[in-house]
């Protein structure tokens, strides 16, 4: 079925721009008749655009050069030719391929990076070196306490002939505090983060 861009453009439920922009793109194949651009719904490629664009994850929006039909002498090109569809399998030598999965990987990379700059995402690497680290000193820290509590607090053990709940209470303070003190100095790390991209 032939419907024009701004019928395309409400059956998605997207701007004419971005169908007018992914036409110059090369991404939505057209058929010209009577001087007006139309769009085949039934074609491959604008089945997948459309798919795109109803999941609300299309592809970026980068300006390319227009994908435009060759024009022979005494006929008529019904169709532009772009790729039906992004899958791995697919030739990987076709270069309208290779400039999305490029686009797109820019476009995640770019992502990320916002999202470093913004400290809504911490590298591997700040996490492994620095909150590993204190992870690992509230361990020592609460063995430490657990021996030290152990020599204090034996005696008085000893003497009541049981573990009071003064005694239980006591080491559970000891552990609480040890593991809120690590927590305020992970919160001060992330705090103190700079990122560098």
């Amino acid at each position: 079925m032939l419907i024009t861009p701004t019928e395309l453009s409400r059956k998605i439920g997207i701007s004419k721009q971005a169908v007018f922009d992914a036409i110059a793109n090369g991404r939505i194949p057209v058929v010209k008749e009577k001087g007006r651009r139309l769009i085949d719904t039934s074609d491959k490629s604008v089945k997948i655009y459309m798919e795109k664009e109803r999941t609300s994850d299309p592809l970026p929006e980068k300006p390319t050069k227009p994908v435009r039909p060759s024009k022979l002498p005494g006929k008529k090109t019904a169709k532009t030719s772009a790729p039906s569809t992004f899958q791995d399998d697919d030739n990987p030598t076709d270069p309208y391929m290779i400039r999305q999965r490029a686009m797109i990987a820019e476009m995640r990379k770019k992502e990320a990076q916002a999202k470093i700059l913004e400290k809504n995402y911490l590298p591997r690497e700040f996490i492994e070196d620095g909150l590993f680290r204190y992870l690992e000193r509230l361990n020592t820290t609460i063995e430490r306490s657990a021996s030290v509590f152990i020599n204090e607090i034996g005696a008085k053990i000893l003497e009541a002939g049981e573990v009071t709940p003064e005694h239980i209470e006591h080491f559970t303070g000891l552990v609480l505090e040890a593991i809120h003190n690590t927590k305020k100095r992970v919160i001060q790390e992330i705090e103190k983060y700079e990122p560098k991209i």
